[in-house]
């Protein structure tokens, strides 16, 4: 191997492209994906059905904290402000909640979970937290910062979005019509 080279892993197989699945290979260096082939070398790193990772496009990790029995209807258990999980998420500590959204990391890291979309309640200290509790993870989120209240505020909306990679409300049906508008 020569000094200024990199390491290049190569995996072979039945390798899924937009044009669907077709015998090939899939050249990675240092993470990133520099080269799909329809060549097979003859000594890949491994062989099998290669595939992108997943992506989780609608996650609420810090509802990891919610450990009572779920009972009730969906609007008891989830609705803001009142709902179970709004209870409880407003109830916890800090280092709780960064403890509970680290460990639902940790479990989409070890499930072949490259990235998600988390709704992340509470406000800018909500997505705070949520930037704290992915600190150092190889699984990266893209951060759907929510108002800590039903009504628009521009001030924390712009400090959201600073922060944050866009706005993720409840549901437009939970917030006034002229709100949403």
């Amino acid at each position: 191997m020569y000094p200024h080279r990199r390491a290049v892993d190569v995996l072979a197989g039945a390798v899924l492209t937009e044009d669907g699945f077709h015998r090939g290979s899939v050249a990675i260096e240092d993470g990133v994906v520099v080269d799909v082939s329809r060549r097979v070398p003859p000594d890949p790193l491994a062989k099998g059905v290669v595939i992108p990772a997943f992506t989780n496009a609608h996650t609420h990790v810090a509802d990891a904290i919610v450990r009572q029995e779920i009972t009730g209807s969906l609007e008891d258990l989830v609705a803001p402000p009142r709902g179970l999980k709004h209870r409880v998420l407003a109830a916890a500590k800090d280092v709780d909640l960064v403890d509970g959204m680290r460990s639902m990391i940790e479990v989409m890291t070890r499930t072949g979970v490259a990235g998600f979309w988390d709704f992340r309640e509470g406000g800018l200290p909500g997505v705070r937290l949520l930037l704290r509790a992915a600190m150092g993870a190889s699984v990266a989120p893209m951060i759907l910062g929510r108002p800590a209240r039903i009504e628009y505020r521009r001030e924390e909306v712009d400090a959201i979005l600073r922060a944050a990679d866009g706005i993720g409300i409840s549901s437009a049906l939970d917030w006034p019509r002229d709100e949403v508008e």
